[in-house]
């Protein structure tokens, strides 16, 4: 792997945990803002999909995200929706809380009653690994975040998001990747 790709990843990666630990921030439930992270979880899922599905619609973004660059250090923006998924699942699931605290349930005495603002990415990271690891967490009982629910709505919620993740995301970033080596070594 590239210096460039790896720049890229990680950029990536900053760039939608800062964004979501920034706008967890907001400790009164907003409807508006609720919709507006349900939307752009949408948006984000359906990206991911597509460049899981279409390898041709992947090299196609990431062409025109290499093409349109100023220079080789620009971030290439393609790779942000299927990280950009995971943090607002974590945001939602924050709103969701703010709006009815008995949707979810806070496993630990440490964690005071709201959770900390940056315990919500903590629990998206958590399903997140859970998801696209295969439960290797679950099944050595190891637990990062303190944060669960009984509430059969938001635990379909969660079962979407791992299921969607679990079979499309490690596909969807595989075909960037593949994309992004091709396109650059076809400029070079």
């Amino acid at each position: 792997m590239n210096r460039k790709l790896i720049y890229d990843l990680t950029f990536s990666i900053l760039i939608a945990i800062t964004s979501g630990l920034t706008l967890s921030q907001l400790k009164t439930y907003y409807p508006v803002l609720l919709v507006v992270y349900i939307l752009f979880f949408i948006w984000f899922g359906y990206r991911s999909l597509t460049f899981a599905f279409k390898y041709k619609k992947a090299q196609s973004s990431i062409k025109a995200d290499i093409d349109s660059r100023d220079s080789k250090l620009d971030l290439n923006p393609s790779l942000i929706p299927p990280f950009g998924f995971v943090v607002v699942f974590g945001l939602i699931c924050h709103q969701l809380f703010l709006y009815d605290s008995s949707l979810f349930v806070i496993n630990s005495v440490s964690i005071p009653n709201p959770p900390y603002d940056y315990e919500w990415m903590i629990y998206a990271i958590d399903n997140f690994i859970r998801s696209v690891m295969f439960d290797f967490l679950e099944t050595y009982h190891i637990k990062i975040s303190q944060i669960d629910s009984n509430n059969n709505w938001i635990l379909t919620f969660v079962f979407i998001f791992k299921s969607t993740l679990s079979i499309f995301f490690i596909k969807a970033l595989l075909n960037l990747i593949k994309a992004t080596k091709l396109i650059e070594n076809q400029n070079k």
